[in-house]
């Protein structure tokens, strides 16, 4: 049995899939399996993943499958899966060298159920285009999951798709899956269901993740799709509501997660270039309930603020802001 399964969901990324493959071939732990989901590609993508593991020496399986979605074919990389720890990586990204070795090592310490590390975020020419936000005294020490996800809802740790290895019985012991059909915030819901039942965690305070931050992913879409976002932090938060979490983490979500979410979509409507992205922002501005959530929510910074005030009281100037001046 591998010690950890690596599963990569892969749809028409024949310009990026070689690099993340090469990554795993550098690894320096080889003791685990790469499951690659082809969901239905209709590029070179299926042909590239062949050539490149082709001769390489640890375990990896193709499925191919007609295209459901990011989130099934992660749920089909987890069903298929025989590691102990299970990682997730997307087609763009890569890990570095020890990426593995190091996440391993450090879950086998105490037998944590989860390790996270510090990534950076890059362009599709691996250039650094920004480090997210956290503080260090988070990193490298014993948490429980709840205290992660606390303060990752906060702002202090950041949590990407890549940056962590989870128990596969975790998974199975709380029927943890992705939620099909869900395009944006999909991932977020996911381990942060797995940070809430997770006792014990540590983490690598190395970056041991590249995110490739690439214009035309499904992570940066302008359509009326991104709203998922906002979807899948709701369902976290009845999800929450019915495992009688934490009062604090239930009211991070309520006044600060859902309304960021908000305006994070109407960030990415303001920035398509179709017309009708522009009445759908008035739209949903005149929703008592979304606006309810807007009036309610206080950003910390003065940035933040001007930014909410503009929105909600100058939608046009707010659209043309990240129309024509920040796109």
């Amino acid at each position: 049995m591998p010690k950890i399964s690596v599963i990569i969901p892969a749809y028409n990324v024949e310009k990026y899939i070689e690099k993340t493959l090469k990554s795993l071939i550098d690894q320096t732990f080889k003791d685990f399996e790469a499951i690659i989901i082809n969901d239905g590609s209709t590029d070179n993508t299926e042909r590239i993943i062949k050539e490149v593991l082709q001769d390489t020496k640890f375990q990896w399986k193709l499925i191919n499958q007609e295209n459901q979605g990011v989130s099934a074919a992660r749920n089909r990389g987890i069903m298929e899966s025989k590691g102990e720890y299970i990682s997730f990586l997307d087609a763009d990204d890569y890990y570095h060298p020890t990426f593995l070795e190091k996440m391993y090592n450090k879950a086998k310490e105490k037998n944590y159920e989860v390790v996270f590390c510090n990534c950076s975020k890059v362009n599709e020419n691996g250039e650094t285009i920004g480090e997210p936000k956290q503080k260090k005294e988070y990193y490298g020490i014993e948490l429980t999951g709840e205290e992660v996800l606390k303060q990752a809802l906060i702002g202090h740790v950041y949590i990407c798709v890549a940056s962590y290895i989870c128990k596969k019985k975790l998974l199975n012991e709380h029927n943890i899956l992705y939620t099909k059909g869900c395009t944006h915030g999909e991932d977020q819901e996911f381990w942060m269901k797995v940070f809430f039942h997770a006792k014990l965690v540590n983490s690598v305070t190395e970056k041991l993740v590249y995110y490739v931050q690439r214009k035309n992913s499904v992570t940066h879409s302008s359509s009326i799709k991104v709203f998922n976002h906002v979807g899948a932090m709701k369902r976290v938060f009845n999800y929450f509501e019915k495992q009688k979490a934490d009062n604090e983490i239930l009211f991070l979500f309520k006044s600060k997660k859902i309304p960021e979410g908000y305006i994070s979509c109407f960030i990415s409507l303001s920035r398509g270039e179709n017309k009708e992205n522009k009445e759908l922002l008035f739209k949903f501005l005149k929703n008592n309930k979304i606006k309810e959530q807007l009036l309610a929510y206080q950003p910390e910074s003065l940035k933040g603020k001007i930014q909410l005030k503009v929105l909600l009281y100058f939608p046009r100037l707010f659209y043309l802001y990240y129309n024509k001046i920040k796109n």
